[in-house]
């Protein structure tokens, strides 16, 4: 099907409140988010508008992390920008991490020196530092 009427349909057609509860109980954020579409943030946007928490959750898998913990265990930076740019709380703990965002980070970075997350570090710090 034509990513236009895809398009279409989801903005004009789906219920968005039931869509929404199901993502929610879901992958959350990061089923839209670690996505390969070039249009995964304008998706995002509008769950986000329509109710998706920003700091919910990712019940799929053993992690349980919320989508910003994802963008650092991913090393995304755009990622990143985009949920600190819709409210992403630093302060929100996941159940299974008992580190703030940047520490989650830097233990990551201890443990794996061979990715280099230094620009995530770096975006998180700052704005943890103005928090």
């Amino acid at each position: 099907m034509p990513g236009k009427i895809c398009e279409y349909y989801l903005y004009n057609h789906r219920n968005v409140k039931a869509d929404v509860e199901q993502i929610a109980s879901g992958a959350g954020l990061a089923f839209i988010l670690n996505g390969g579409s070039e249009k995964k943030y304008k998706i995002a946007e509008f769950f986000l508008s329509n109710g998706l928490d920003v700091n919910g959750v990712n019940h799929y898998g053993d992690y349980n992390l919320t989508p910003i913990y994802g963008s650092v265990l991913l090393n995304d930076v755009e990622m990143a920008r985009f949920l600190l740019g819709h409210g992403a709380d630093l302060r929100v703990r996941p159940p299974s991490v008992n580190m703030n965002p940047l520490e989650f980070g830097q233990s990551l970075q201890e443990n794996d020196p061979t990715v280099d997350r230094r620009k995530v570090l770096e975006l998180l710090a700052e704005r943890m530092k103005n928090t």
